[in-house]
């Protein structure tokens, strides 16, 4: 099965992956720290599914505007 996994990467690589993984765009605000170390992994997580669980590991909160994810301060 196709699947994701970060172990303690920065959110800046993981971003990029999630860019080509669902197709979208992301947008940041320049507070956000790219640098932050995650670790979690995807299977058949949605967009939705996956940019909550960022939002309860990261200090960041996300909006989406058709294919275009904005990522701004918690």
């Amino acid at each position: 099965a196709h699947r994701l996994v970060f172990a303690n990467k920065p959110l800046s690589a993981i971003l990029v992956n999630l860019e080509r993984w669902y197709n979208v765009r992301f947008l940041h605000d320049d507070s956000i720290d790219l640098s932050a170390n995650l670790s979690f992994q995807i299977q058949y997580e949605s967009l939705e599914e996956t940019l909550r669980l960022i939002e309860r590991i990261a200090p960041v909160r996300y909006e989406i505007r058709n294919d275009v994810v904005f990522l701004g301060p918690k």
